[in-house]
């Protein structure tokens, strides 16, 4: 089955931005379109709200006079985010999207749990999730993420969304006509877009203020590992900086001394005047050279949500009504082709065995049965050659062979990456597992098993952090394993 374009868009206070990223080499995406539709609010002067019940439907009765007078009727979707969401969905040519949410609307935390905890993890987190938020289970969505592990504990990032908030953007993405088919966080798309520029896979621990627009969100790394993370609010820089003082001594009270090398502050605009406030009441409160940066790409956060898709990455706070809803619209449609293509059929049918006799009658001849005949018997002896041909070539091939697939691997491995397992089956593929010092090495030795041609698809797990070391899995298949299976 041919792989789709992958859509994004993510939510931010001021606009919309998105992203298309198309399939391009066995597995790889590029990014081919994108852009950014600003929410346009009303005057806050003519879009107060109502102060009673009365004034209220006295505001609801005027505008539905004012709207029958223009012989219109008063519009449910004229909302600053339907309008952008309609305009994406209208520039972007698309019909399903992967949603990317801000940190302010979850409960969002990264718990250290013991190794053992990963063969009932979900319940787990469901428990630890519970203890942060005072909705019932049942008014949330919750997912998980396994950031990093060591040889005794796992970082586990959970995130729970409440229906209330849920309800609400499925209403905006009904009334703009999107469909979502994943929701992801937008933070951990600009960490996977900001990691590899930043260096922050190497050893080092680090705490990043990332500009959220209207406030920051704070992100602690230590070792490549997303340890803590964390949406500060809107506070001035003297609040801010002393509420991440405050978290980071919540980090260190769960993960020991972090003993900080540097805090990071990418903002939008660097060079703002509070921007060098926010910088100068963060030196004063923690002991770490503090660094301020622009952000190299303001589409990072929707880049890294499309390539965190295309990755099948773990975490996904789809509600489950929204998966029964994308469920039954496939449905839906496949019925709709279903019933075209059985009348288009039935129409076929019923015009040959109308028309069926007369043909046969008057085309038909003796003549030109006999020349169906030596034809078929051309035909027989030209398609059992091809089969003997076929059938050589098979045997002769040795692209997929074992001692091929060990010399590409041989010729391909990066100094650096150490190989704990092979496993080479002729009728389906290859599967690779080991260790790399960085995991830029993996996604390299990953690019090379994808440039081989015998390799159709080419899956990888990983890299995640233990002892210090890289972990990864590669499977790659063979071309034609689907279509022998099928």
């Amino acid at each position: 089955m041919a792989k789709r374009d992958i859509i994004a868009l993510v939510k931010e206070d001021d606009a919309v931005r998105g992203a298309v990223f198309a399939p391009r080499t066995r597995g790889a995406y590029t990014r081919t379109a994108g852009g950014e539709w600003l929410l346009e609010r009303a005057d806050p002067a003519q879009d107060e709200e109502p102060q009673s019940l009365a004034d209220a439907a006295a505001l609801t009765v005027e505008k539905e006079a004012e709207a029958s007078e223009e012989g219109g009727e008063v519009a449910a979707d004229d909302t600053p985010e339907v309008r952008a969401l309609t305009l994406a969905r209208k520039d972007l040519a698309a019909k399903t999207v992967v949603l990317g949410i801000p940190l302010d609307g979850l409960v969002a935390r990264v718990f250290k749990l013991p190794v053992e905890a990963r063969e009932d993890l979900a319940s787990v987190v469901a428990l630890q999730i519970g203890k942060l938020t005072p909705y019932a289970e049942d008014e949330l969505t919750v997912s998980y993420e396994v950031l990093g592990e060591t040889e005794t504990e796992l970082w586990t990032l959970a995130a729970a969304w409440p229906v209330a908030l849920s309800d609400k953007i499925a209403a905006e993405m009904e009334l703009a006509k999107l469909c979502v088919t994943r929701v992801d966080i937008a933070v951990l798309g600009w960490f996977r877009s900001l990691c590899g520029p930043y260096k922050w896979a190497e050893p080092g621990c680090r705490a990043v203020l990332l500009d959220a627009g209207q406030a920051w969100d704070l992100l602690v790394i230590r070792d490549g590992i997303l340890v803590f993370v964390r949406h500060l609010g809107e506070f001035p820089a003297a609040a801010t900086a002393r509420e991440v003082m405050l978290s980071l001594l919540d980090v260190e009270q769960q993960a020991g001394s972090l003993s900080l090398d540097e805090v990071q502050i990418l903002a939008r605009e660097p060079a703002a005047e509070s921007v060098a406030e926010l910088s100068a009441c963060v030196g004063r409160l923690i002991p770490a050279p503090v660094h301020v940066s622009p952000l190299p790409d303001p589409d990072g956060g929707v880049n890294g949500v499309a390539l965190r898709a295309s990755e099948s990455a773990q975490l996904d706070l789809t509600p489950e009504l929204w998966r029964d809803e994308l469920k039954a619209s496939i449905l839906r449609r496949r019925i709709l082709w279903g019933c075209g293509i059985a009348a288009a059929v039935w129409v076929v049918l019923m015009g040959v065995l109308a028309g069926g006799p007369v043909v046969y009658e008057k085309v038909l001849t003796p003549h030109v049965r006999e020349l169906s005949k030596r034809h078929a018997k051309t035909y027989k002896k030209v398609s059992d050659t091809r089969e003997r041909v076929n059938l050589i070539l098979s045997y002769t091939d040795r692209t997929k062979s074992a001692l091929e697939q060990l010399k590409f691997i041989s010729e391909k491995l990066p100094d650096g990456i150490t190989l704990t397992a092979i496993t080479y089956r002729k009728t389906d593929g290859v599967k690779v597992s080991g260790e790399a010092d960085q995991p830029e090495l993996v996604y390299e030795f990953k690019n090379a098993m994808t440039a081989n041609p015998a390799f159709q698809q080419v899956m990888m797990t990983g890299p995640s952090q233990s002892k210090g070391r890289h972990k990864f899995e590669i499977n790659a298949v063979f071309k034609g394993v689907e279509e022998k299976k099928k």
